[in-house]
């Protein structure tokens, strides 16, 4: 965007955060599953796009998980998405269907601390196959394999049926597309602006993070 954009973000329940989007306190709301039918707002959801989970783990923790993948995950140290996110759930039943059983030594609800704890050796971890290279050199970790039948999915929710907001399109599309068209992933990303507030954006994420950006914009008379 040409003019300068500043991002206010915070995290929340998806029904508060839902509210918000109503109220024109939050554009967006940035979410790893869709709004369903229990939402008491008519909001819309736009999928970005999704991608593998790769596992990563610190190189102590790497050089032990031996035996071949996914078997040597069976009684390792594990850390997880907590209980009742997609996530959480499509891993559980990855582990069944390969009658693998790690040891849990940690839930946690935010991906950025989970990969904190997995890069100071506490266990392995998951984390979006598609960002792989990033999450490898930031953390100093090995990817040790890939669940290629699990799938993260990232949305962007709005009350608009089409996006319109110049500082929600240019978050959510450009830097989407370019990281989902790497091939990892079987949808393309989706661009997204938000255009609502002239004084700053708001972005909301159910992970749950929430934001919304502003664009200094002005409307014809």
């Amino acid at each position: 965007m040409r003019e300068p954009v500043r991002l206010v973000c915070r995290e929340g329940k998806p029904q508060e955060l839902f509210a918000d989007l109503v109220t024109h306190n939050l554009d967006l709301v940035l979410a790893d599953a869709p709004a369903g039918a229990e939402s008491r707002v008519r909001i819309f959801n736009h999928m970005l796009g999704d991608c593998t989970v790769t596992f990563f783990a610190a190189p102590d923790i790497a050089a032990k998980v031996t035996g071949g993948f996914p078997a040597s995950l069976d009684r390792a140290p594990m850390l997880c998405p907590t209980e009742g996110t997609p996530l959480r759930r499509s891993l559980d039943q990855w582990f069944d269907s390969h009658s693998v059983r790690p040891h849990i030594v940690g839930e946690m609800a935010d991906s950025a601390l989970m990969k904190m704890f997995g890069a100071a050796g506490t266990g392995i971890f998951p984390g979006p196959a598609v960002i792989e290279a990033e999450i490898q050199a930031q953390y100093g970790v090995s990817a040790i394999g890939r669940a290629e039948d699990v799938h993260e999915r990232f949305y962007a929710i709005s009350i608009e049926r089409k996006l319109k907001n110049p500082a929600v399109l240019a978050i959510s599309t450009s830097p989407c597309q370019a990281l989902f068209h790497s091939g990892l992933t079987r949808h393309a990303g989706a661009e997204i602006r938000f255009p609502r507030n002239p004084d700053r954006p708001r972005f909301a994420s159910d992970r749950r993070p929430v934001c919304r950006p502003r664009s200094r914009t002005h409307r014809p008379e």
